[in-house]
């Protein structure tokens, strides 16, 4: 008969109790999405409209120096992604769409960075999936 290896079983309970209280630690750590309100979502689609228009006239300004552009493209693209939000508030799309934020999200489809793109894409998909 094998024999068990001393202190095999004590390692076992300790793996098991290390575990669970790691899925304990990380469901306690789940961060709530926010809801969103209509003021709420309104403010989200100024700063992106606000950052688009900043991206913009920097990449128009220094075209041949990334550098100068970069952090308004990420402060874009973190906006972008705050909008993702609004796929878990179908309510809000028409006032969304009142907002004529659609028609700038759909020129960001072009925009030369294709994260930004991409990301419009994810945006429009989530929001057609609500």
């Amino acid at each position: 008969a094998k024999r068990a290896r001393p202190g095999s079983g004590k390692a076992a309970l300790e793996a098991a109790e290390l575990l669970a209280r790691a899925e304990r630690e990380l469901e306690e750590s789940q961060v709530e999405v926010a809801a969103v309100d209509e003021n709420g979502m309104k403010a989200m689609v100024l700063a992106v409209e606000r950052r688009i228009n900043d991206n913009m006239a920097l990449r128009m300004k220094y075209p041949d120096r990334p550098e100068k552009f970069m952090d308004s493209e990420l402060e874009l693209f973190s906006h972008l992604k705050r909008l993702h939000v609004l796929a878990t508030a179908p309510e809000l799309f028409p006032t969304f769409v009142r907002t004529k934020c659609v028609s700038s999200l759909l020129g960001l489809l072009m925009h030369e960075n294709s994260d930004i793109s991409i990301d419009v894409v994810d945006l429009l998909h989530e929001m057609a999936d609500a």
